[in-house]
């Protein structure tokens, strides 16, 4: 794309706004001139800066706090998985105790046994998920500017299409099972319990890719 800040750019919306256009209708004639918006705004600045001879003051990013922000959402989003699994593990194994296959025969204590893996993921991950996203709400009251993130968005963006793929695939097998005739009880819940989590976690985090920017409860 050609550089907002050549002269004939500034020399048209300097004729513009001496004839008492608005910054708003400039934009809207850049963006029909083929400009985006962002490219017409800045340009807007620049003519300021230059009518002014003042040059607008940069607002200073440091790169560490960006890979703190990475690392966070990133622990934020293992988490989630690995509690989320946990959880879906739990149902599966309720499921199956409540409608076990001919070939199943659960005792005494095989019902804790095969629980114990998927409580320790949630007893553990769960809480760290929580304290992360805490942490991250605080950065954001603190800087509403970090609902814009790309860390944030990008992770996010991984995180649903993640979600996406799982739920898809879940309702593949289901139809697929559904052509067959081999529908169970056992695997309809099954199904249901995948659909409900995945569904879940990208009811929640979509926001974060809107213009809204934030899951509900973060505002």
């Amino acid at each position: 794309m050609d550089s907002v800040s050549k002269t004939p750019l500034l020399e048209y919306i300097t004729a513009i706004k001496a004839q008492g256009a608005s910054d708003e209708t400039l934009i809207s004639m850049l963006r029909s001139g083929g400009w985006s918006e962002s490219d017409s705004r800045l340009a807007i600045c620049q003519y300021y800066e230059h009518a002014s001879g003042i040059p607008l003051p940069r607002r200073e990013r440091g790169g560490g706090n960006r890979a703190l922000d990475g690392l966070v959402y990133l622990i934020i989003y293992i988490t989630l998985g690995t509690w989320t699994i946990g959880v879906g593990s739990i149902f599966f194994t309720l499921i199956a105790r409540a409608f076990p296959l001919p070939y199943e025969h659960w005792g005494p204590g095989l019902l804790r046994q095969n629980l114990a893996g998927s409580l320790a993921q949630v007893i553990v991950a769960f809480p760290i998920y929580w304290l992360a996203s805490a942490y991250a709400q605080r950065q954001i009251q603190r800087d509403p500017e970090k609902r814009r993130s790309g860390v944030r968005r990008w992770l996010t963006a991984i995180a649903l299409v993640l979600a996406v793929g799982t739920a898809v695939g879940d309702l593949i097998t289901f139809v697929a099972y559904l052509l067959k005739g081999a529908l169970t009880i056992r695997f309809v819940l099954e199904v249901i319990t995948v659909f409900v989590i995945s569904g879940g976690v990208l009811w929640y985090y979509l926001p974060v890719l809107t213009l809204k920017g934030s899951p509900p409860g973060d505002e």
